[in-house]
């Protein structure tokens, strides 16, 4: 059942109007409060934004991989800013276009949190682009046995800011020194009995402050933004 699904959710208690936004560049016409709020689209249909910015110095690191022809390569993402508050999701975004989208420069920025891409599997989360945004929380919608390899978190934990990976599940194919501490993963054991503990994210009026909780019961944890 869907009710009892285990989630990642992003809250900002702002009213939701969106009705465009059709390729890279292109901004969701949304009502703003007192906090300045927008979506920006950074890829779509396997284009990308222009890639201004100040050089990327982790460009060097991309190694190609063989063409991704799936629907995956055309995959929708997006950079929320509410206030000083900024949320990258890249949907499934694959590797090659990650690096499309991030060399030579660095169209994006820093962020604040990452939703880890494809459910953390290595064919995407090319360190062109997560060292790059150097998020300071990052939560993964992984699976127990998909998703949460053992590469991409290795990568996450290279990047200088990190404070904290989230994983919606533990990767019962690794061992606990290769993945994030169990306080930091909503669910422990395999998906038969899985209770479907969320993950969720609260962003402050001013977007000054955020915090990611672990189910109903988890106490919130506090981050600042940038």
């Amino acid at each position: 059942m869907l009710s009892s699904s285990p989630r990642c959710r992003l809250s900002l208690g702002v009213p939701e109007q969106v009705e465009g936004g059709e390729g890279p560049g292109d901004k969701l016409p949304l009502k703003s409060g007192k906090t300045p709020f927008s979506i920006q689209i950074v890829t779509a249909s396997r284009e990308v934004i222009p890639n201004t910015g100040k050089p990327n110095p982790f460009a060097k690191l991309h190694k190609a991989l063989p063409e991704d022809k799936s629907d995956n390569a055309a995959s929708l993402s997006f950079l929320l800013t509410f206030g000083k508050f900024r949320f990258l999701c890249c949907g499934d975004l694959t590797w090659n276009i990650e690096a499309k989208l991030m060399t030579p420069n660095n169209p994006i920025g820093r962020v604040d949190m990452f939703m880890v891409t494809h459910h953390g599997l290595p064919s995407s989360n090319n360190p062109v682009l997560v060292r790059a945004i150097d998020p300071r929380v990052a939560v993964m919608c992984n699976g127990p046995t998909k998703g949460g390899a053992e590469s991409v978190i290795k990568t996450l934990r290279e990047g200088k800011s990190l404070k904290a990976l989230y994983q919606l599940h533990r990767n019962v194919k690794l061992g606990p020194k290769l993945q994030t501490p169990a306080k930091f993963i909503a669910n422990g054991g395999q998906t038969d009995g899985c209770e479907g503990v969320w993950v969720k994210a609260r962003i402050s009026p001013g977007g000054k402050r955020y915090t990611v909780q672990i189910g109903p019961e988890g106490k919130p944890k506090r981050y600042k933004s940038r």
